[in-house]
Order: C-alpha cells, then sequence, then structure tokens
C-alpha cells in the first residue's frame, strides 16, 4: 500500500512543472528589461548628444536667418532713406523750383514772364507785354495811317484757395504805354472844308494831322484763371486767364500842322493860326475820345506755357 502522505506521481509532476514555467516567464521578463535598460543607457548620451547638437544647429541656423533678415531690413530702411521717390524729388522743396518762365500771347500783346512761389498758396508773377500793328485808313478821301502800340509791364499775385489749378489774381499795370496813333496826311490839291470854309493842303508846307489817346501810366487789374505757373509735381505749365485792367478812359490828342491855301492857292496860311482847322482839330479829338471810351476798362484774355526749374 502507499502511503497516503506520499503524492501520486501524476499530481507531483504537475505540481512541480507549474512553478518552473512561471519562473522561467518571469525570469524572460526580467532579462529583457535588463537588456532594454542597458541599451538604453548606453544609446542615451549618443541620443542627447545627438538632440543638442541638432538643436544648437537649429538656433544656428535660425540665428543667421534673423540675423541676415535684420541686415536686409536695415539696409533697405537706410536705401529709403537715402533714396526719394521720383513723384516726390528733392528739388521741389528747393530755392530754385520755386522759380519759373513762361512765355504768353494775351490781349496786351505778346511777352514772357517769370514766376515766383512766395508760399504754398500764392505765386508773384512779372511780366512784359508788347505788340505793334499798324494799318492805312481812308476817311472822307483823306489817307490815314493807324497803328495800335501795346507796351507795358505788368505784376500779378496768383492765390490759390483751393488744391486744384484755380486761382485768381490782383496785380497792375506799370509803364502802361499802350495807345493809338493816326497820322493824316490830306493829299495837294484836294479840296477840304472847315466849317463853310474850303480850303487846300499848302504845296510848300502841306498839311499834316497826328492824333493819338493813351492811358494812364499805373493800371490796376484783376484775373481768375486755371493753372499753375509753378506745379509741385512737373516741369511744365500752362496757365489760362481772364480779367480786366482798369486804365481809365483814354486821352486824345489831335495836332493839326503845316499850311492851308483857299483853292486858287493864291492865299497861305499856317493851320496853327487858323481858328476854323483848330475848332476842326478839336471836334476831331473829342469824337476820337468816343471811340476809345470802351477801352476804360481793357479786357484781358492770356494763355501762356512755362517751364518751372
Amino acid at each position: 500500500m502507499r502511503d497516503r502522505h506520499s503524492p501520486s506521481p501524476a499530481f507531483s509532476s504537475h505540481h512541480f512543472s507549474f512553478p518552473s514555467n512561471r519562473r522561467l516567464a518571469h525570469r524572460a521578463v526580467v532579462q529583457r528589461w535588463c537588456v532594454a535598460a542597458a541599451v538604453w543607457y548606453l544609446l542615451m548620451p549618443a541620443v542627447a548628444s545627438a538632440c543638442i547638437t541638432s538643436a544648437r544647429w537649429d538656433a544656428c541656423v535660425v540665428q543667421k536667418a534673423i540675423s541676415a533678415s535684420t541686415a536686409a531690413n536695415q539696409a533697405n530702411d537706410d536705401q529709403a532713406k537715402t533714396e526719394t521717390p521720383p513723384s516726390r524729388r528733392p528739388e521741389s522743396n528747393s530755392l530754385l523750383s520755386r522759380f519759373g518762365l513762361a512765355f504768353h500771347a494775351s490781349t496786351l500783346g505778346l511777352g514772357g514772364d517769370a514766376a515766383f512761389r512766395i508760399a504754398r498758396p500764392f505765386n508773384l508773377r512779372v511780366g512784359a507785354n508788347t505788340f505793334h500793328y499798324s494799318r492805312n485808313l481812308t476817311s472822307d478821301g483823306v489817307p490815314y495811317a493807324g497803328s495800335l502800340r501795346l507796351r507795358s509791364v505788368e505784376t500779378i499775385v496768383d492765390w490759390f484757395p483751393f488744391s486744384h489749378s484755380f486761382h485768381a489774381g490782383a496785380g497792375a499795370l506799370f509803364f502802361n504805354g499802350n495807345r493809338v496813333t493816326a497820322v493824316a496826311t490830306p493829299p495837294v490839291g484836294q479840296v477840304l472844308t472847315s466849317g463853310t470854309e474850303a480850303f487846300i493842303s499848302d504845296p510848300q508846307n502841306p498839311l499834316k494831322g497826328n492824333a493819338k489817346s493813351a492811358t494812364q501810366k499805373v493800371a490796376p487789374m484783376v484775373i481768375l484763371g486755371f493753372g499753375n505757373l509753378l506745379p509741385r509735381n512737373r516741369h511744365l505749365a500752362y496757365s489760362v486767364d481772364f480779367g480786366v485792367v482798369f486804365q481809365g478812359a483814354p486821352k486824345s490828342t489831335f495836332m493839326v500842322g503845316g499850311g492851308a491855301c483857299d483853292p486858287s492857292g493864291q492865299f497861305c496860311a499856317r493851320a496853327a493860326e487858323d481858328s476854323s482847322i483848330q475848332a476842326d482839330a478839336q471836334s476831331a479829338r473829342r469824337d476820337l475820345d468816343h471811340h476809345v471810351s470802351f477801352l476804360k476798362y481793357y479786357p484781358v484774355i492770356s494763355v501762356e506755357f512755362g517751364y518751372r526749374f
């Protein structure tokens, strides 16, 4: 009989094999953790070094990129400070840019202007005008040589109330030499009349009449116009103006010289001593004043083109 305290062979086998397998499994797990720890311990310094190196490299690259960008921005800022856009040239604020020259054609004649910018809304113009026109006329059989002479010097201050080219100006004509003249030379042998008297020009001292209408030497003027002889953003300039000169009514003179004879030519006398001829001269002067009275307010129309420096 078997001792009841001794286990059976089957039970013993199973009883001791399970603990043995479990112990082996635990040992394998421990070995794997030990190997992983050893590998991690050996590789960690290299990985850390590589990470640090990579971080330093990335930081260096970023730092270099930031430095390059900062240098480029600084260079652009320096270049922007030293260079000025074409639309705002430095000379636009220089003293020379305040000057301009222009040529014009107007009812005051042909001429030129010199312009200067006093301040931003005000320009000063100083110009000269000249024109001469002659024509031969005939009235009552008496030939006349008439001429129109325009000579003046003008000064105008232009005011630009808005930012556009519209402007209003006030000034004056100095040395106003505008005048109309006429010279009458009756033909020798032609019978002329003065009231109820008839006479002819003296062949030895022909009759000659001189008429002239002139205005006051200084005359104020006002204008309105468009354009600017001193533009800020370009060099080519223009101005179109409309205005009036308050020069007063022209004053005329009429003088008759030479000699007059009766139609037969036997009796001659100086025209300056003949009261009838002088009375006719004064009547002609009054007629001339009446015909030129419209020049009291002389219209001004001007077109000019210029260049700003």
